[in-house]
């Protein structure tokens, strides 16, 4: 009979560490169970960061708008001298080839 990699034996040592890991995962569940209230303060703490770390996000973001807002309607407002003074500037270059 051959063995499948998923058929392997596990070594000492993964056995150990599945062992540790139910043994702490059953002991926070029940310092969990005794204490609730500790439990839902740290979701509340949890959401609180969470709360404040997505209305950092909006304020770049925010800034980022009002930014490119601004640059766009400075470009608009010199697009028209510009473009008045590109064609004056081609009229001249086309009269002097003339």
């Amino acid at each position: 009979m051959t063995y499948e990699p998923r058929d392997r034996p596990r070594s000492l040592l993964a056995r150990l560490r599945n062992l540790l890991r139910g043994m702490f995962a059953i002991w926070i569940r029940d310092s969990e169970t005794q204490n609730p209230r500790a439990v839902y303060e740290q979701a509340i703490d949890e959401r609180t960061r969470q709360y404040r770390e997505l209305k950092e996000a909006v304020a770049g973001i925010l800034y980022m708008r009002n930014k490119l807002e601004a640059e766009i309607t400075e470009r608009r407002s010199r697009a028209p001298t510009t473009t008045s003074a590109a064609r004056c500037g081609a009229a001249r270059t086309t009269s002097r080839s003339r």
